[in-house]
């Protein structure tokens, strides 16, 4: 006697849905000859996981720490057909579908996969033999959570900085670097550009080789075991380049910097363990290595919803 197939066949094939959508499919099972069974149970989990290799200083010695935390996001259980306590069934061999659907609440935040740390959703099906070992089969699915940016208060914000930076050679200074970056909004979706305005009065006597804008992922890691601690990784996910800058050079450009399709939006809302956010880093390099470069950092929100008062940049 053999299961020839037991499988969950999900309605959206990539295996993405979003949350308060309907988690939709079916179960398959094919059999050689007839099965007892009490029904076919659905269990459906959300979690988060953070994990890194650290060091602690304990009795006086150096010690290697494994840090870890976990957070449980989503359970649900119910039967596809039958029940737990139910009257034994019996399956006749062929092939057998049974569909089933879960809404998916809508305070879970949306999956996510890194070195140190990872947000995971996945379905088990499990075929309930009574007084036998169960056959269990499991598929993972990707959920998107939406982030409005219309509902994000400072993701409408303009931005206008002003940096100004001279440089120490001996005991005297040299006279100013002036940068000026401007934004229209804070707000993007992936597969816009942000459109980066910026003016340069470079009266430092310094050549600046090029000035960099980076779109930099930071993601903050929380572990709870051994003791509880944080590691914040950042990454750059976009950049574009302008330059060379002459020692007593003053201009003006308009550079578009591209929001990668399928970036995760800002926050991770509704996890305790991962957040993550985006700024925008502008970099002046100085062409003496001995000269520290001058640097802008800005918030950026990406979300999945765009602003509706905001005339849209596209790639």
């Amino acid at each position: 006697m053999v299961l020839q197939e037991f499988k969950i066949v999900l309605d959206n094939p990539d295996g993405t849905y979003h949350s308060e959508e309907l988690l939709s499919g079916k179960i398959v099972v094919r059999l050689d000859s007839p099965r007892i069974t009490r029904g076919i149970k659905l269990s459906i989990k959300g979690d988060a996981l953070t994990k890194w290799d650290s060091y602690g200083y304990f009795g006086g010695k150096v010690h290697y720490v494994f840090m870890s935390g976990h957070e449980k996001l989503l359970k649900h259980h119910f039967y596809a057909f039958g029940s737990e306590s139910g009257p034994e069934i019996e399956l006749p061999a062929g092939t057998h579908t049974y569909p089933f659907q879960y809404a998916l609440p809508p305070n879970l935040p949306s999956s996510f996969k890194s070195d140190n740390g990872r947000i995971r959703y996945k379905i088990k099906a499990i075929l309930n033999r009574p007084w036998r070992f169960n056959h269990k089969t499991k598929t993972a699915f990707t959920l998107v959570s939406h982030l409005d940016l219309n509902k994000v208060p400072s993701a409408l914000e303009q931005v206008n900085l002003n940096r100004y930076k001279t440089f120490c050679c001996l005991c005297c200074a040299t006279e100013e670097l002036a940068v000026n970056l401007r934004l229209p909004v804070r707000g993007y979706v992936p597969g816009e550009v942000i459109p980066i305005k910026v003016s340069i009065e470079n009266l430092s006597g310094m050549r600046i080789g090029m000035v960099k804008h980076k779109l930099v992922k930071i993601v903050t890691y929380l572990a709870t075991f051994p003791y509880t601690s944080k590691k914040i990784d950042k990454s750059v996910v976009s950049e574009v380049s302008r330059g060379p800058i002459s020692d007593s050079e003053e201009t003006n450009y308009d550079v578009n910097l591209d929001v990668p399709p399928l970036l995760p939006a800002s926050f991770l809302n509704h996890c305790k363990i991962i957040d993550l956010e985006y700024e925008l880093l502008t970099e002046a390099c100085i062409s003496k290595l001995c000269y520290e470069n001058m640097r802008i950092r800005t918030k950026i929100f990406i979300g999945t919803v765009p602003l509706s008062r905001f005339n849209r940049h596209l790639r």
